[in-house]
């Protein structure tokens, strides 16, 4: 009896041990998902503010000719 109390104890380690382990594997899986996620719309929000930024411009350049 003592033998099979020690060998459901050394399963339910194993168990508890491959469970830890899996919710941290799924926990640095999804912050790195999501770091991914914020990098795209951080690139997003740059290509944006870029695109504007070429709008001021030509739309600047434009006002000059037009005084011209």
């Amino acid at each position: 009896m003592e033998n099979q109390d020690i060998a459901n104890l050394k399963l339910l380690i194993t168990i508890s041990i491959l469970i830890t382990l899996s919710l941290a594997n799924a926990i640095i899986l999804c912050k790195g998902y999501y770091q991914h996620i914020m990098l795209i719309k951080e690139v997003r929000i740059k290509l944006m503010e870029q695109e504007k930024q070429i709008e001021l411009f030509k739309a600047s350049v434009e006002a000059e000719e037009k005084q011209r």
